[in-house]
C-alpha cells in the first residue's frame, strides 16, 4: 500500500477543510483538488467585454448569458417530449430518485420563487405527470410524486438531455471542466443559506456581513 500518498491525501484534505469546505461529496474535493493543483493564469480581458466593466460585472453578465444559452438547447431537446419547459424537467427530475417531497421541498430544491414555483407545480398535475396527496406529517402541506406517466415522460427526455449537458459544457477540457465545477460549487455553497433564509436580502448588510467591498 501507498502509504506516502495517503499522507499526502489527508494533508490536502486538512487544508479543504482549514479552507471552510463542509462538503463530504467526493467530487467537490476531485474539483477542489484538481483547482488547488493548477492554478488559473490571469486571462485576457474576453472579447465583448464593454469599456469600463469589472471583472465582477463580466462574471454576473456571462452567468446570465450561460442560463440563457442552455436553456436554448432544454428548448429544442424537450421538443416533442411532453415537458414544456426547463423548469418543468427539473422540478420532474428532483422527485425521480426521492420518491416524493412536499410542494416547499420541491420548490427549494429547484431555487424557485414560490409563486412560480407553485405554477409549475400546477401544470404538472394537469399533465398527469405528478400525484398529490396529503402529507401524514402536516395536514396543511401536500406531497407529491411521479405518476406513471409521469416517470415515462421523464426517462422519455433523458437521451435529448445528456446531449444537453455535452453540449453545455462545450469545448472544456476534463481538467477545465473540474475546476468550474469547483467554483460553481463554491458559489452555490455561498448563496444557498442567503436562499434557505426566507429573509428578502438586504444588498447592504450582505456585502458587510461577507466582507465584501463593491467597486463603485
Amino acid at each position: 500500500m501507498n502509504y506516502l500518498l495517503i499522507k499526502n491525501l489527508m494533508n490536502e484534505l486538512e487544508r479543504y477543510e482549514q479552507e471552510g469546505h463542509n462538503s463530504t461529496d467526493v467530487q467537490a474535493f476531485a474539483a477542489w483538488l484538481s483547482g488547488a493543483q493548477h492554478r488559473f493564469q490571469a486571462p485576457a480581458i474576453p472579447d465583448g467585454a464593454i469599456s469600463g466593466e469589472t471583472l465582477e460585472s463580466m462574471i454576473s453578465k456571462l452567468v446570465v448569458f450561460m442560463n440563457r444559452y442552455a436553456r436554448m438547447y432544454v428548448k429544442k431537446a424537450l421538443e416533442g417530449t411532453g415537458i414544456n419547459s426547463f423548469d418543468e424537467f427539473t422540478f420532474l427530475i428532483a422527485l425521480y430518485p426521492f420518491g416524493s417531497m412536499t410542494k416547499m421541498e420541491l420548490i427549494e430544491r429547484n431555487i424557485q420563487e414560490k409563486p412560480t414555483g407553485m405554477e409549475v407545480i400546477r401544470r404538472l398535475l394537469e399533465k398527469g405527470y405528478l400525484d398529490q396527496q396529503d402529507d401524514p406529517k402536516d395536514g396543511r402541506s401536500k406531497r407529491l410524486t411521479l405518476t406513471a406517466a409521469g416517470r415515462q415522460t421523464l426517462e422519455g427526455s433523458f437521451q435529448a438531455m445528456t446531449k444537453v449537458t455535452h453540449i453545455v459544457s462545450g469545448n472544456l477540457s476534463d481538467e477545465e471542466k473540474l475546476q468550474l465545477l469547483f467554483i460553481l460549487q463554491k458559489l452555490h455553497e455561498f448563496h444557498q443559506p442567503i436562499y434557505q433564509s426566507k429573509k428578502e436580502p438586504d444588498l447592504d448588510q450582505l456585502l458587510m456581513q461577507h466582507n465584501i467591498a463593491p467597486v463603485l
